[in-house]
């Protein structure tokens, strides 16, 4: 398939444009396959100038996404000055923190501000392939770690709920790029099946509940276009029988049966949080916290100096919130997420059918909430950015063109 585009971009537009797919790809590329300057130090100054450039051109990124990017900006430099202040227990250098907020930040706002203002989808065709290169990556360059329940696909260089979040959440671009046709339906199914597998081998019990979900959502959305086939369902169908005949052997439905019973090791609380697993604890300590630090928390990363049993840091985003931010932090994330969903709302598209796949797509994000981290991924905001910035694009050019395929 060739692409065309009758958009031509000046320098900013294609430097808005790698920056996006270098931090898209960055964690796989430089935690797996440690290539250089995997400090980030060229991504500071990126960072800086973007954030420069977004000063000097307030008007642009800033009133296009509205309050969106306003509230996450306070979060930003909240959670930025609140940790320093309280203490900074980071394994990182102070501009190493920096990066850690603020680059998901920026990507919220130039991957909004690119599919707004974009005359051509094309870069979707760009985001798909680093989706694949990610996925490629993960699966042949990281080693396993093996736990007492088996081996799982991860190890001291990335987390194995990591690669599976990120995995999962890659199915929402796969998803999109077939519904805008920039993917024929057999490599969707591809895509998504390797995807799956990937998210199987981390042994994650949230991620192949997101994969399934996101897997779904998929469905839904390709089912009500020409682009599918009846082969393709088809596929689907024997996929999930084929899962099923095998699904005894596999690691995370073994883990997924076994939640209760390792909640019940750690926590013996008669509450809802020994069905939680490992997690459970989180929320336990986590809430104590809160009770003991209520307006501004500990700081970020600081659970782990009050936890009572080990040294891990909180893993679940809502305590984090709650517990190393207070009240002040939690009420910006919640207004953040809010203001998502009433922008895409409110959206101008008329495509009812995509819009109802970007609410399930930011309710999956915020359903990681409850066991993964949100706030320091960058594909999240990358995701975010686009949903909304695809169903506002003010040339109109997205779903106009969704019903054929773009030479």
């Amino acid at each position: 398939m060739t692409i065309s585009s009758n958009e031509k971009l000046n320098f900013f537009g294609v430097f808005q444009r790698v920056y996006l797919l270098y931090v898209f790809v960055r964690v796989a590329f430089h935690q797996v396959l440690l290539l250089p300057d995997g400090a980030g130090r060229t991504l500071f100054v990126l960072n800086i100038f973007f954030l420069i450039n977004f000063l000097i051109n307030r008007k642009r990124f800033f009133n296009s996404i509205g309050n969106i990017s306003i509230i996450w900006l306070i979060w930003c430099i909240y959670a930025f000055l609140n940790t320093l202040i309280q203490g900074f227990t980071f394994d990182m250098e102070k501009w190493q923190f920096f990066n850690y907020l603020f680059t998901p930040f920026i990507s919220l706002v130039l991957s909004h501000n690119i599919f707004l203002h974009s005359k051509s989808p094309s870069f979707l065709f760009y985001l798909s392939i680093a989706t694949f290169v990610q996925l490629f990556v993960y699966f042949f360059f990281t080693s396993t770690t093996n736990y007492l329940e088996g081996d799982r696909l991860g190890d001291d260089f990335i987390n194995s709920n990591t690669i599976a979040q990120v995995v999962s959440l890659g199915i929402i671009f796969i998803s999109i790029s077939g519904y805008f046709k920039f993917l024929t339906w057999s490599l969707v199914f591809l895509l998504i099946s390797f995807s799956f597998v990937i998210v199987l081998n981390t042994g994650s019990r949230l991620g192949f509940i997101i994969s399934i979900f996101n897997i779904v959502s998929t469905i839904i959305l390709l089912s009500n276009n020409k682009f599918i086939s009846k082969p393709f369902l088809f596929l689907i169908i024997i996929s999930l029988f084929a899962f099923q005949q095998f699904s005894s052997e596999l690691l995370v439905l073994e883990r997924l049966k076994s939640t209760k019973e390792e909640g019940s090791i750690i926590l013996e609380t008669g509450t809802v949080l020994d069905y939680l697993g490992g997690r459970g604890v989180y929320y336990l300590y986590g809430f104590e916290i809160f009770m003991n630090n209520p307006f501004f928390g500990v700081g970020l990363n600081n659970y782990r100096k009050f936890n009572p049993i080990s040294d891990q840091p909180n893993h679940v985003e809502f305590m984090i919130q709650l517990s190393e931010l207070g009240i002040i932090g939690l009420l910006l994330f919640v207004i953040f997420f809010i203001l998502v969903l009433l922008k895409l709302r409110n959206s101008s598209s008329k495509d009812r059918l995509f819009k109802f796949f970007a609410f399930l797509s930011i309710w999956s994000i915020i359903f990681m909430g409850g066991a993964y981290w949100l706030h320091n991924q960058q594909i999240i905001f990358i995701i975010i950015g686009a949903l909304l910035g695809l169903l506002n694009n003010r040339n109109q050019i997205y779903f106009k063109n969704s019903h054929r395929r773009i030479r």
